[in-house]
């Protein structure tokens, strides 16, 4: 029988790539659901035009690999989580969401973003997401509720999802223009001065501490790389540490007029007392407001205690719903995304560390763990930052 090729020598299809990094952010602003079904399905399509480099190249998918031992621990939980459909039901979705598309992003790292054309047609789709997005903004509306049998819901609240989307993948562009004409560089940065417009000027504090947060980090990183990649573990550990607490320093709540603000130190704090009733194992995927808890009123907003939908934390929400194991295994994905964006370089590096914070701003204030179009469209960051970044300095094993 013939020897099976080396990984290396495995011809790597980009069939639809192009038109996949361009379309899925322009898809996202106008309506973030589908697209949580429309990527991993796209994923699916494409692993199989590569199949044979996918089997080549498992053993290295090590990101991959970790969101599987997630997925077949939020399914085992099925034997102790207080809604045990909802902990079986979504740990699957999770699996079919993030598998196929961490998988995809395993292998165009492989290319090393040496393809000019994907990183020209991610680059035109973000400009156009970003433009479509500061005009919705801008005038206070929402595109899709142009469509036939539409709703009509409060255009700033809605808007808040693919602006706190955008500020997160922007960063995949500065250097996805690396190396490109000049042309190139300056659509990489319209995007970035128009999604940061956009953070600002609209509704909710998330996209405005991602692009914040991610800014400092991008400034650092060209600075001192590993001193902000430690950092960024650093500052997630201590956050997830006493976020349960803020609530009872006064010197902060005294400083907080705003509302929402208020309601999450509550929710925070009540996350932190379930957390203590059940440390080692959790509640299961999606009980975080089923968890059953001793009524009380909230000492900051003074209403009856509630748990909406999900802590508004992602790493108190992973400790109360997956326990112990979840919260190793969230903390060893991004120490492995931590080490591997080192590896890159200095444009990919920083770019890399700025979505990482990026993303980070974001979970940690607000948006589930595994809401479907949620952790798909981080996966397809992911997707775009192997398919384009690369051309800042090669990953292999990513």
């Amino acid at each position: 029988m013939p020897a099976l090729p080396e990984t290396v020598d495995v011809p790597l299809r980009t069939t639809g790539v192009a038109a996949f990094l361009c379309a899925m952010p322009v898809l996202f602003v106008l309506a973030p659901t589908p697209t949580g079904l429309i990527g991993p399905v796209v994923a699916l399509c494409w692993l199989w035009l590569n199949r044979q480099a996918l089997y080549d190249g498992l053993s290295r998918a090590v990101v991959s690999q970790l969101a599987l031992l997630v997925g077949l621990w939020g399914l085992l939980g099925w034997f102790w989580a207080v809604d045990r459909a909802a902990a079986a039901g979504d740990a699957a979705l999770f699996l079919l969401e993030v598998l196929p598309l961490s998988l995809m992003a395993h292998l165009l790292a492989r290319e090393g973003g040496q393809h000019r054309r994907l990183r020209q047609a991610f680059l035109m789709g973000l400009a156009l997401a970003a433009l479509l997005l500061a005009v919705q903004i801008k005038f206070d509306f929402l595109l899709r509720s142009f469509l036939p049998g539409a709703d009509h819901p409060v255009a700033g609240i809605k808007l808040n999802v693919p602006t706190a989307a955008l500020a997160i993948l922007v960063w995949v562009g500065l250097a996805a223009s690396n190396g490109l004409p000049r042309r190139w560089l300056a659509l990489g940065g319209f995007s970035l001065l128009l999604v940061g417009w956009c953070a600002f000027a609209g509704v909710g504090t998330a996209p405005r501490l991602a692009c914040a947060v991610a800014a400092a980090v991008y400034a650092l990183a060209w600075v001192a790389p590993r001193l902000t990649a430690w950092a960024i573990a650093l500052g997630c550990g201590v956050i997830h540490a006493i976020s349960p607490f803020l609530g009872n320093i006064s010197w902060i709540t005294a400083q907080l007029g705003d509302y929402s603000w208020r309601h999450r130190l509550d929710i925070w704090a009540l996350t932190g007392q379930l957390i203590a009733e059940r440390p080692l194992l959790g509640y299961g995927f999606l009980n975080s407001d089923t968890a059953p808890f001793t009524p009380y009123v909230m000492p900051l907003t003074q209403h009856p205690a509630d748990m909406p939908s999900y802590p508004h934390n992602v790493l108190l929400q992973v400790q109360l719903e997956q326990g112990l194991p979840g919260v190793l295994l969230f903390y060893a994905a991004l120490g492995y995304l931590l080490c591997l964006t080192l590896r890159h370089a200095a444009p990919g590096r920083a770019a890399g560390l700025a979505v990482l914070a990026a993303a980070m701003g974001v979970w940690l204030v607000g948006y589930p763990f595994s809401r479907g179009h949620w952790v798909g469209w981080l996966c397809f960051v992911g997707v775009a930052y192997s398919a384009t970044a690369g051309a800042s300095g090669r990953c292999l094993d990513a």
